[in-house]
C-alpha cells in the first residue's frame, strides 16, 4: 500500500460525506494524491451517488491543497485551531466538491 482514502461523516440521505488521503513519506511528492483523490471523488459522485464532498486541509500542506484543488475542490472556508497536529493546533482550509 502507499496510502489510504477515506469517506467518513456519510449522509446518505443529503448525499455527501467527507474525504480524507494519506500517502506514505516515500510514495508523496508523486502525484499519487492528485490521482487518489481523483479516482475517490468519481467513484463518491458516479457510483455511490453523492453530490458533495469535503475535505480539511491544514493550511500548511500546500501539496495535498494543489491536489484537492486539481480535483475540482474549491476552498469554503478556514477554520482556526480545528486539529491537534505535531503537539498544537493547526488550522485548516475547508475544501469541496459540488458534482455537475
Amino acid at each position: 500500500p502507499v496510502g489510504m482514502v477515506d469517506f467518513y461523516d456519510i449522509a446518505p440521505r443529503d448525499r455527501h460525506a467527507s474525504v480524507a488521503i494519506l500517502i506514505l513519506p516515500r510514495y508523496r511528492n508523486a502525484g499519487l494524491a492528485t490521482e487518489m483523490i481523483g479516482i475517490a471523488t468519481e467513484f463518491a459522485c458516479k457510483t455511490v451517488g453523492l453530490v458533495s464532498l469535503a475535505a480539511f486541509v491544514h493550511t500548511d500542506n500546500t501539496a495535498s491543497y494543489k491536489a484537492f484543488r486539481h480535483n475540482g475542490y474549491n476552498e469554503a472556508g478556514r477554520l482556526a485551531g480545528w486539529h491537534f497536529s505535531e503537539g498544537r493546533l493547526k488550522d485548516v482550509f475547508l475544501m469541496q466538491y459540488i458534482s455537475t
